[in-house]
């Protein structure tokens, strides 16, 4: 199923929603712009009036009215395992191999057992290989220092890590309003 990116009246990403779902809010009046290509076209019943069958087009991005969500667009997004995968582009942070998302497992830098939280600037990707071998230890203790630092991923990032069919449509705009550090910016 492709989703649709939905925004608030200010284009600050909300939620991925429903071809279905876009539609209604069109229907209810409450969609403000629209981006992109028609992405699926939802047919309705025959006018009785005029015999034309109704039909709308359902695009890849709208803005919807109502209260702006500015507040959230500066909100980490709650740590998640495919995220930080995403995140660290599927490498292995000790040994900086590819490697399937079965195979990878997140890190503590500090491990849990030791007070570490579960937080973006504590997880890295790791291979089950570099994970074991490091154990309980901190990477400095165990002489394993990771090739890059973790960094908690802006909202925008969560939105292009979290949803694996993006449109070219979305991911631009999305694309477009993230941090120069990003390490999405490289794809």
């Amino acid at each position: 199923m492709v989703a649709v990116l939905r925004l608030d009246a200010a284009g600050v990403p909300h939620r991925w929603i429903s071809a279905e779902d876009a539609v209604t809010c069109s229907a209810r009046g409450l969609v403000l712009w629209e981006i992109g290509a028609p992405i699926r076209t939802l047919r309705g019943g025959i006018n009785a009036r005029t015999g034309v069958r109704s039909r709308m087009n359902v695009r890849p991005v709208i803005a919807l009215a109502g209260a702006s969500w500015c507040a959230q667009e500066f909100r980490t997004p709650a740590p998640q395992r495919r995220l930080v995968l995403a995140r660290d582009r599927y490498t292995c942070a000790y040994c900086a191999q590819v490697f399937p998302e079965s195979q990878l497992t997140v890190d503590h830098i500090l491990p849990a057992s030791r007070g570490g939280a579960y937080s973006y600037m504590n997880l890295l990707a790791a291979c089950r290989g570099c994970n074991g071998k490091k154990g309980a230890r901190t990477p400095e203790e165990a002489g394993m220092l990771p090739i890059w630092l973790p960094y908690s991923p802006c909202r925008n990032e969560a939105f292009l890590l979290s949803n694996r069919r993006v449109l070219a449509d979305q991911h631009e705009y999305l694309a477009a309003r993230l941090p120069k550090h990003s390490r999405l910016r490289l794809q």
